[in-house]
């Protein structure tokens, strides 16, 4: 059965935008599986919010179900002079079951962060096991909202070779590099300096 890894859903703007909310210092996400159907992923962000609209990206968001669980969590909150605001774990995440399905089985872990003046930085580190899944995978955005810019984003998946892998790029073309070895195949893609794209002056709010 191959791994389906739709990698790369970025819309690179053709322009810069004047307004930029928000900054992606630096996204890493690393996907390893040990077998047809158990894994590990783990993810690192650090963003800067510089004012009030950017707000939202810098809130944590976590997507769990009966394939993703969450393992291990971490993260710091640090003003503009780096002195740190907060340190967070765990138990400060809170978690929600709502669902648009009553047989939807997923749950979302959260946490909105926040910070007595702008910019600040809000560094996270998140480690979810995976079971029982093997069909197909989430798939990496560089941008993570408009009016956002991204200094890196990195993305791997690391697969057996008996495995196999598949993958998609949409919007790019010959970002995603691949190796394999004796007994493993590795996809991996990283995306640097984007310029941030613009909000559309009539898009709904």
């Amino acid at each position: 059965m191959m791994i389906t890894a739709w990698a790369l859903c970025a819309c690179l703007a053709t322009i810069r935008a004047e307004v930029i909310n928000s900054v992606i210092e630096d996204y890493n996400c690393e996907v390893e599986y040990s077998s047809l159907t158990s894994g590990t992923c783990r993810e690192q962000t650090t963003v800067t919010i510089l004012n009030e609209n950017g707000v939202g990206a810098g809130h944590i968001v976590i997507h769990c179900d009966k394939f993703m669980s969450l393992e291990g969590f971490k993260g710091v909150i640090t003003d503009v002079d780096g002195k740190e605001v907060k340190k967070l774990s765990k138990k400060d995440l809170k978690m929600t079951e709502a669902s648009s399905s009553l047989s939807d089985d997923s749950y979302t872990y959260y946490y909105e962060t926040y910070a007595p003046r702008y910019p600040y930085t809000v560094h996270y580190e998140v480690v979810q096991k995976i079971k029982n899944q093997s069909i197909a995978f989430a798939g990496f955005h560089a941008y993570d909202s408009r009016d956002q810019s991204v200094k890196r984003a990195h993305y791997s998946i690391s697969v057996p070779k008996e495995v196999g892998l598949r993958y998609k790029e949409i919007n790019v073309s010959g970002v995603v590099k691949t190796q394999q070895t004796a007994d493993r195949i590795t996809a991996t893609v990283e995306m640097t300096d984007l310029p941030a794209i613009p909000t559309e002056v009539y898009s709904p709010s």
